[in-house]
């Protein structure tokens, strides 16, 4: 296993499914999405509500999950060096880390919450019926 090989046990923690996802993502400095493909970034978007700094491949709906250089970066998908760059930028800058956090909260409460959507909801349903 590539964890073992590289005696990288100590550094990698493997936690297989959770049902206390919201107790533990506070606690990442960064999420990372390296998806070769992605039709919805659930994962993503609840790492941002949660107010954390993500780093997501180029693909799907990472791009509009992620608000590039505002909450997060971006990188292209099956770049590896493109990846490392970017995981390095933010690695090595607490303070645009903890500005992408700050700013991914709000931008997931403004374009994803519950309250969005039953505003968004509300709209449609209020244009619908005033065409008719």
């Amino acid at each position: 296993n590539f964890i073992k090989n590289n005696n990288l046990e100590n550094r990698v923690i493997m936690m297989g499914h959770r049902e206390d996802i919201e107790l533990i993502l506070p606690n990442f400095d960064i999420f990372v999405l390296p998806s070769k493909e992605e039709a919805l970034g659930t994962s993503l978007l609840e790492a941002q509500s949660a107010g954390v700094c993500a780093l997501g491949s180029r693909v799907g709906v990472i791009p509009e999950c992620i608000k590039e250089n505002h909450t997060g970066l971006l990188f292209e998908a099956l770049n590896p060096q493109d990846l490392k760059e970017k995981l390095q930028t933010l690695v090595n800058n607490k303070n645009l880390r903890e500005q992408f956090s700050n700013n991914a909260r709000e931008f997931i409460v403004k374009n994803f919450s519950v309250e969005k959507m039953v505003e968004d909801t509300k709209k449609l349903y209020e244009r619908v019926v005033n065409e008719q």
